[in-house]
């Protein structure tokens, strides 16, 4: 049955999936979509980041899952769309709940520290045209991810950024999205040094 509330902050999203992953019989992606709302396109973008970058996110085939996610609900923000659609064959993907609550449990420190740190500023960086942008480089970094999918640890710091970017959308924090471009910048800048 889908939530009648949105999450408000990273703790909340992280008991609710924690809950989710508690329930009897199997999990699949509708589930996980439906705990967050229909029409919530950042804590699912949040909770596709956030599933990449734990140990979840090493098991074979769900990181090309997650990032699928990632550009479906982000290509979505871009065109507009007031309500999130996904395929079914995606929303019938099965989750190991096991795994998935092992990974709520492990974030929920993370999660409480992060939700003292973040608040609403610089609001506007987080609404059109600005979000289109963060919108945008979540759909880039997650196309770059089923490539890398094979080798070890090598995607880390594409799911951190795209942790910065959902959490600036989910808490309407335009200074974290700031951060996260300079960091995007930075990294891009070392690479190319690096190369050269």
């Amino acid at each position: 049955m889908p939530s009648e509330s949105v999450p408000s902050n990273l703790h909340g999203l992280m008991e609710e999936l924690e809950t989710v992953a508690s329930r009897p019989g199997t999990l699949s992606v509708k589930q996980l979509r439906d705990a967050v709302g229909r029409r919530s396109f950042a804590p699912l973008l949040l909770l596709a980041s956030l599933l990449g970058f734990t140990p979840l996110g090493v098991v074979p085939g769900v990181p090309t899952v997650l990032a699928i996610i990632i550009i479906l609900v982000a290509g979505q923000v871009v065109l507009g769309c007031h309500s999130l659609w996904m395929p079914d064959v995606l929303l019938k993907r099965h989750i190991e709940k096991r795994d998935l609550k092992k990974a709520a449990v492990a974030l929920k420190p993370f999660a409480r520290t992060v939700d003292r740190i973040i608040r609403p500023r610089l609001f506007f960086l987080t609404q059109p045209p600005f979000s289109l942008a963060i919108a945008i480089a979540c759909i880039l970094l997650a196309a770059t991810v089923p490539p890398l999918e094979f080798v070890p640890l090598v995607d880390m710091p594409l799911w951190g950024a795209m942790v910065a970017f959902s959490l600036a959308l989910f808490a309407h924090d335009g200074f974290l999205a700031i951060v996260a471009f300079v960091l995007i910048a930075a990294g891009i800048a070392l690479t190319c040094w690096a190369l050269l």
